[in-house]
């Protein structure tokens, strides 16, 4: 790629560029759709969080939490967390389904803010931009129940005039 384009038109393009998050997600989530879902099929969104390590003072909302892949008695970790929802994917090549995320977002602890506040939005938000379509939501016990359930009853709109 250094050939084609400098580094430094590559790193203006990504950092100076204004970005909506939650519109290039269901700019993305239109595209697998579109190319590989039938036209009456139910969309599968699937709900989680992750934790990615980091270190250092420097990064933004880095701090100890909860992290259901640690190995010991713990179970926590430095890091950020993002709340991550996918859709679920049947491609005839492959003889599992897959999860194509399409939105994130991150969570800081200490703020008003809930993971199942943070994922009721994402799917709000993609719910609503599939207008007709039933989504179906798949999620661990950590987003099951009465919580999200209340959370998803809450209209939502598209943010822009893709939806």
């Amino acid at each position: 790629m250094t050939r084609t384009w400098s580094h430094d038109r590559a790193h203006a393009f990504f950092s100076r560029a204004s970005w909506n998050p939650d519109l290039l997600g269901i700019s993305l989530s239109h595209l697998i759709v579109r190319q590989l879902r039938p036209k009456s099929a139910v969309l599968t969104a699937a709900v989680d969080d992750t934790l990615s390590k980091r270190r250092g003072k420097k990064v933004f909302g880095a701090a100890w939490q909860h992290d259901g892949a640690a190995t010991g008695p713990r179970g926590v970790g430095r890091g950020t967390c993002f709340v991550v929802l996918g859709l679920v994917i049947e491609l005839p090549s492959l003889a599992r389904p897959v999860c194509l995320p399409v939105m994130a977002r991150l969570w800081r602890p200490g703020q008003e803010v809930s993971k199942v506040d943070i994922a009721a939005s994402m799917i709000r938000l993609l719910a609503a931009c599939h207008h007709g379509r039933r989504v179906h939501v798949v999620a661990d016990a950590a987003y099951h129940g009465k919580a999200l359930q209340r959370r998803l009853e809450e209209p939502s709109r598209c943010p822009g005039p893709g939806c």
